[in-house]
């Protein structure tokens, strides 16, 4: 008898205790974001005869702006060197605690010439506070940056810049 007691409250007590984990409070916001990306807006600088440094050492540059606009955090990476020929940009956003990971990446990466990109992500329904955000380009950590998000002020804070 008590074995049949086991058997049966056992999986009822695991499946209550498996319900409370797997739900989330309705209060929680969900933090989407949007990106998108200029035209290739010069005519191109050509790589062949360069060494890999010389490229990588003009993929790198550019600049970034951060700002506020009805509770939405905006990215703008200006001057982000990618292929000239026909290429699908890409851009994701991912989370790891109050850690932002901005990922740029291109399809087709092979080319003889690159030209500079405006990029920007903007992200929706994050809380104010302090984040870390990092800049992934194709694969490697690029840029490094802590901000300090004051939705309700319209500011970011931007703090300790690491290239």
């Amino acid at each position: 008898m008590k074995r049949y007691f086991y058997l049966l409250v056992l999986p009822l007590i695991m499946g209550v205790v498996m319900l409370s984990v797997g739900c989330s409070s309705d209060d929680e916001s969900e933090v989407k974001y949007f990106f998108a990306h200029t035209g290739c807006k010069s005519a191109g600088t050509s790589v062949s005869g360069n060494s890999r440094a010389e490229v990588s050492a003009i993929e790198t540059t550019g600049s970034f702006e951060f700002q506020v606009e009805n509770n939405v955090l905006i990215v703008n990476h200006k001057n982000a060197y990618f292929c000239c020929e026909q290429n699908e940009i890409a851009g994701e956003v991912r989370f790891e605690g109050n850690t932002i990971f901005l990922s740029e990446s291109e399809k087709n990466p092979i080319a003889n010439c690159i030209c500079p990109y405006d990029l920007t992500f903007a992200i929706e329904g994050l809380q104010e506070g302090k984040y870390h955000v990092i800049v992934v380009k194709d694969g490697l950590e690029r840029k490094d940056f802590h901000i300090e998000l004051r939705s309700s002020e319209g500011t970011v804070v931007v703090n300790d810049i690491k290239e």
